[in-house]
């Protein structure tokens, strides 16, 4: 019976601190061949909140879909979202840096520039307990309201070969 009461003891202690402690970052290769996607989901911290990183894009593949790679913050209930994007448009060859931004119907979509082949990105969003959402992308910035805190965060791509890396995620103090 004691070495119960002691392992569960551990257990308590060990976890509590584990959950105050900020979050390591968050590298990911996501990978994804033509017309498909590859997605990291994480949940944000309640109230305030702040990611950060750098994605690149190594590859594009042609096809049906334009190839993108994201980060999107979006409510509990989906009905608002901000999506930070590279895409390339079929018809161009540049890849262009996007800030998308949904509540319900809707929709606000800004352009803060173009970027070349394998070149770093990064970026920022950051969101208080009312859903404003401060956006830096390439040095560039840009502003949403959601109005709502964003809970969720999704890293994805399509149709070519990305990285994130080092992203970050944070209670914004």
């Amino acid at each position: 019976m004691r070495p119960f009461a002691i392992s569960v003891i551990a257990c308590v202690f060990v976890s509590a601190p584990l959950a105050a402690a900020p979050r390591l970052p968050v590298n990911f290769d996501c990978s994804a061949a033509k017309d498909h996607f590859s997605a990291f989901k994480q949940v944000l911290p309640g109230g305030p909140y702040r990611v950060t990183g750098t994605f690149r894009v190594e590859e594009l593949m042609a096809g049906r879909f334009n190839p993108v790679v994201s980060v999107v913050v979006r409510t509990a209930n989906d009905e608002a979202a901000v999506l930070v994007r590279l895409v390339r448009n079929k018809r161009e060859r540049d890849i262009t840096l996007v800030v998308d931004q949904s509540v319900g119907a809707d929709k606000n979509y800004v352009v803060l520039g173009e970027v070349a082949l394998k070149t770093d990105v990064p970026f920022v969003l950051a969101g208080d307990a009312v859903g404003h959402v401060q956006v830096t992308l390439g040095g560039k910035e840009a502003q949403a309201d959601l109005g709502a805190s964003a809970v969720k965060l999704e890293l994805s791509c399509s149709s070519g070969d990305f990285d994130f890396s080092e992203v970050v995620i944070d209670d914004g103090g």
